[in-house]
């Protein structure tokens, strides 16, 4: 929304979301990832 009362391209603000959103996804899968690889070596 602030993007958007910032006079913000519509695309612009689809891409940040999405590229924010995408982050966040790759952390999470991260993190899962490293308990799994610590689980299996204990």
């Amino acid at each position: 929304m602030r993007l958007s009362a910032a006079g913000k391209d519509k695309r612009k603000i689809v891409t940040a979301v999405g590229r924010e959103l995408l982050g966040f996804i790759w952390a999470i899968g991260i993190k899962a990832e490293a308990t799994v690889m610590q689980r299996i070596a204990a």
